[in-house]
């Protein structure tokens, strides 16, 4: 697997108490060999619009993502991760999806 900004990943990292294998979306490299990634939830009764962007399952670019229900990104707990911890790409944040993204992550 070659990552690439905003990849959607699956790991098998800590996000709270939970351990769980989980979505992951690759931010930027944060050195060599190492990302900075954001969870991705599908806990919605935890959803926050202020520090969360919600991936809704009838966004016509979700499918891109791999993932087949709504969930949001968790924007405000970067992770910086070792490459290898990366088990595995589901698919990828684009098109309007992606802009969306980036837009309110920079607004």
């Amino acid at each position: 697997m070659t990552p690439r900004p905003l990849d959607i990943v699956a790991a098998t990292l800590p996000l709270g108490h939970s351990r769980d294998r989980r979505p992951w979306v690759l931010m930027d490299q944060a050195g060599q060999g190492r990302w900075r990634v954001l969870p991705i939830s599908a806990a919605l009764d935890l959803f926050d619009p202020k520090l969360h962007f919600r991936l809704t399952a009838d966004h016509p670019d979700l499918p891109a993502t791999g993932l087949k229900k709504t969930r949001f990104i968790i924007a405000n707990m970067p992770v910086d991760v070792p490459e290898v911890v990366l088990e595995k790409r589901l698919g990828c944040l684009q098109g309007r999806l992606a802009s969306d993204f980036l837009a309110w992550l920079n607004g």
